[in-house]
């Protein structure tokens, strides 16, 4: 079995759980891995990173130190951006032309809750069914018709 490699953005205001819920949850599938076959390599590699490679402060205030800058992190197969107020990333343009280089080369590039509105700013939903939070959706919409936005999807 070969290590999947994700990589996961903070910024500041990320949602905390839109962050820190992914990373459990990856961190768990390998502990639960090690436990049945100690010998096996982890089935995932977590890289956190930062715009900029500084921490990041989540909304509710809690210092996230990054592994490295985004622009310096390792190819990724999967890129997750977590929500938060991303209102800042949809105006950062070498941002979001990092987003769409790193997700060329990823197998998958998905979002969690807000993060929507950053994957799609930065191109990468084309004429596509996205989602984000029910509260958000219609800003969603609103924001890229050609998008077909589900909100009561997950």
């Amino acid at each position: 079995m070969s290590t999947t490699r994700l990589l996961l953005l903070m910024f500041d205001a990320v949602e905390l759980l839109d962050f820190a819920g992914p990373y459990e949850v990856f961190t768990t599938a390998n502990r639960m891995a090690t436990r049945r076959d100690a010998a096996a390599p982890a089935p995932f590699e977590l890289v956190t990173a930062s715009p900029d490679g500084r921490p990041a402060t989540a909304r509710a205030g809690l210092v996230l130190q990054p592994d490295c800058a985004l622009a310096d992190a390792p190819a990724a197969d999967v890129l997750l951006v977590p929500g938060g107020v991303v209102d800042p990333l949809l105006q950062d343009t070498p941002l979001l032309t990092e987003l769409r280089r790193r997700a060329d080369h990823a197998q998958i590039t998905a979002s969690i809750c807000t993060g929507a509105f950053v994957l799609a700013e930065a191109g990468l939903l084309h004429d596509a069914e996205a989602t984000t939070h029910w509260e958000d959706a219609g800003d969603l919409a609103r924001r890229l018709p050609s998008l077909r936005v589900q909100p009561e999807r997950r």
